[in-house]
């Protein structure tokens, strides 16, 4: 009995070590189960918040095996895509408004807005440097802090004499537009000068190392304290240049950098077409206003000669006619010499108002039934030879032209015009003016033919140019 005692309570107690084993094994299970579980979880919810862009989301691991080291890696994963991601964004941005605006203002308020976001930074400086003149234009925008007006009200509005743009619980972001001196100088802000001189990028973590940036009243004066500079170049000019300050002392990582150096090209070419475009507009308007005063000129001065020129006219026939007393052969000639040349002059006159009117589009078309014999004998009333060339004129036409629809005012105009150029550019020979019906083409062909100079090839695409 005592031997078979021992062993009933050796295989009692054996049977409860087997059950508090079993049992312990089981719980160092779970935990390492747990311990191996928790931070996969964490893992997962990173790469989920990663799949929604949210970027700043950390990871944090410290079990201090593989698995803290993969949350290490995925954490930086995570910032690195969050400022490729940052990058592309701000490109895109900046890539749509540029490409839908036309306005220099407006695409340098966009690039400074998105730029100051992506850097962080306590302000921007955008700054063009004008062509044709030594002025110089300058956009600031500020990153302040503080701005109970805006904060209270979450809206954005006028402050401090610029345009804010954004605000919310601690940053409130402005524009001022400042118009530089006539003539620019170094010391306003040299990074710009410095930079524009340079054609290159500088970066300043600490402005005190740089002698040229230190003694700046621009920079002193703002508290800056570190900057990075980039120029806006097109066709190998210096546009203006783009600058970024920070009130603490930082670093400009290399992406930055490489983006500031991507984004100038995008931006001078975006600024260069804009004002391109705001040139041409300009240079459009005022065109057209010299356009139209040049029209009202010619219209008030053909107004204003007819009138002393028609009162000549008259006197002369008056003489001509003998009212005022006897003349003699000789005055005849004259007088009728300068009826002509008087005549010839009123009809230049009419020949600008008539200018005046086609470019305006002012010109009405009258047309009524021609008689051809008599339009053709009028035309020859007004065709004279001056007496000191030897030149004949020639009519040719049959007695049986038709009977003409066209304004005969502007027709008679057009024939004179050309016959009195072949007078004017034959000093010996002949001027035939023909007129023929073609039947077939319901049309009549006039042609004035002379044994003139002629017109030189060169100058034929000109002749229907205004006079």
């Amino acid at each position: 009995e005592g031997i078979f005692a021992s062993i009933a309570e050796l295989k009692n107690t054996f049977l409860l070590w087997i059950v508090v084993c079993i049992g312990l094994s089981l719980l160092l299970a779970i935990y390492q189960f747990r311990k191996r579980l928790t931070p996969v979880e964490k893992l997962q919810e990173g790469t989920r918040r990663i799949a929604q862009k949210d970027f700043n989301f950390r990871v944090k691991v410290s079990s201090g095996d593989e698995f803290e080291e993969l949350a290490k890696s995925l954490n930086a994963m995570s910032s690195q895509l969050g400022q490729q991601f940052n990058t592309i964004a701000t490109t895109g941005e900046i890539d749509r408004a540029v490409l839908s605006l036309l306005d220099t203002s407006k695409i340098v308020e966009v690039i400074l807005a998105r730029t100051m976001d992506y850097f962080r930074c306590d302000s921007g400086t955008l700054t063009l440097f004008s062509s044709e003149s030594d002025r110089v234009q300058q956009w600031l925008l500020r990153r302040e802090r503080n701005f109970p007006e805006l904060q209270s009200s979450g809206q954005t509005g006028e402050t401090n004499g610029g345009s804010a743009l954004a605000s919310d619980q601690a940053v409130s972001i402005y524009f001022t537009e400042e118009v530089w001196p006539q003539v620019s100088t170094h010391d306003k802000d040299p990074l710009a000068h410095e930079i524009a001189a340079a054609k290159t990028i500088i970066v300043a973590s600490d402005i005190q190392s740089y002698p040229q940036l230190r003694e700046s009243d621009f920079l002193r004066e703002r508290g800056f304290t570190s900057c990075l500079g980039a120029p806006l170049i097109v066709r190998g000019d210096v546009l203006g240049v783009i600058s970024f300050y920070s009130e603490e002392p930082r670093t400009f990582s290399v992406e930055e950098i490489d983006f500031v150096n991507g984004l100038t090209n995008q931006a001078a070419i975006a600024i260069y077409n804009s004002q391109l475009y705001e040139r041409t507009k300009r240079q459009s308007i005022e065109l057209e206003k010299a356009n139209k005063v040049k029209d009202e000129f010619l219209g008030i001065i053909s107004h204003e000669l007819r009138t002393p020129l028609n009162v000549i006219l008259g006197y002369l026939r008056v003489v001509q006619e003998r009212i005022l007393g006897d003349i003699n052969a000789d005055q005849a000639k004259a007088l009728e010499t300068i009826a002509r040349r008087a005549n010839q002059l009123l009809e230049m006159i009419d020949s600008i108002m008539n200018a005046t009117m086609i470019e305006a589009g002012a010109v009405k078309i009258e047309n009524r039934q021609i008689n051809l014999l008599s339009f053709l004998e009028g035309l020859k009333s007004k065709c004279a030879v001056p007496m000191d060339k030897e030149v004949t004129i020639s009519w040719k036409h049959s007695a049986d032209l038709p009977l003409l629809i066209s304004d005969e005012v502007k027709l008679k105009r057009i024939l004179l015009n050309l016959i009195e150029n072949a007078i004017k550019f034959t000093a010996k020979g002949e001027v035939t003016i023909s007129t023929k019906h073609i039947p077939e083409q319901q049309l009549v062909k006039f042609t004035v033919a002379d044994t003139g100079i002629g017109i030189p090839q060169e100058s034929l695409p000109l002749i229907f140019d205004i006079f």
